[in-house]
């Protein structure tokens, strides 16, 4: 099969090209800066695996068309899309800078469905295909000051679920694994897109949900798992729509123990 996977510089679509080649899998990984190809480029090496790393910034028209129609020139054809690159940021909902919100959406949302429609005809034309998406268990669980995060993903899920209808009579699936906390650098990556104003009446609490993701981050779950969930996802040939793994998996539809973070947000807002 020929997969083509979007944000593979670390973390889990790093750990999904891999997992892919492994099996044997023609893998088209991608990222918008290919700069930051160096760790995929030396596990690879370090694996004995073959990849085709390609740039692709899903923000970009552009880029995207350019990107599908080589791969496609390249390889004759996409079996398989894991829709992986996306950001996040921290902040409450009124203080939030909207430029960030707007980034956020443009990556998580119209990002995904940018790089989703750009494969659709192909994958219609030859009435095969799966659209695997990463989501997150925060689209069911909206933390606070992660509201942008939650919503973005929250957004996408709608989309998904009504594609996975929509593309029944073209033997398309689509399929949305939804993580909670797992160690990848996506805390580091929060930070750097974070802006808050220090003198936001929600400050002290901006900060500790800030300092809070970091930390469940550095103590969540296994990435491979994930990884080994995306490919799982995109091999299984039932209606199953939706895999949730991590923390607050058990009932992604009712509040998730999100851990000291989450109580300690609790604590400061007298949130039941």
């Amino acid at each position: 099969m020929v997969i083509l996977i979007t944000g593979c510089s670390s973390g889990f679509g790093l750990l999904t090209a891999l997992s892919f080649a492994e099996r044997g899998d023609t893998v088209v990984a991608t990222m918008r800066n290919l700069d930051k190809a160096g760790d995929l480029k030396a596990a690879a090496r370090e694996r004995d695996l073959t990849l085709d790393i390609r740039a692709l910034d899903v923000t970009d028209d552009a880029s995207v068309t350019d990107c599908v129609a080589a791969v496609r020139d390249a390889h004759g054809t996409i079996d398989v899309l894991v829709n992986n690159a996306g950001v996040g940021g921290r902040s409450a909902v009124e203080m939030f800078v909207e430029e960030d919100i707007r980034a956020i959406f443009e990556a998580n949302v119209f990002g995904v469905l940018r790089v989703t429609r750009a494969v659709l005809p192909m994958m219609r034309a030859q009435k095969s295909g799966t659209i695997v998406t990463v989501s997150s268990m925060s689209a069911f669980n909206a933390q606070p000051f992660n509201g942008a995060y939650s919503a973005s993903k929250h957004a996408i899920e709608a989309f998904c679920e009504a594609m996975s209808q929509e593309l029944k009579p073209f033997d398309v699936r689509v399929r949305l694994v939804a993580p909670g906390y797992f160690r990848t650098n996506i805390g580091e990556n929060v930070a750097q897109t974070t802006h808050l104003n220090p003198q936001s009446p929600y400050a002290d609490a901006e900060q500790a949900a800030l300092a809070g993701a970091q930390t469940a981050v550095a103590d969540g779950g296994d990435p491979q798992e994930v990884a080994d969930t995306i490919v799982e996802a995109a091999l299984d040939a039932t209606g199953r729509l939706r895999w949730a793994l991590g923390g607050g998996s058990e009932s992604v539809v009712k509040e998730s123990p999100y851990g000291p973070s989450w109580r300690a947000i609790q604590r400061l807002w007298s949130i039941d």
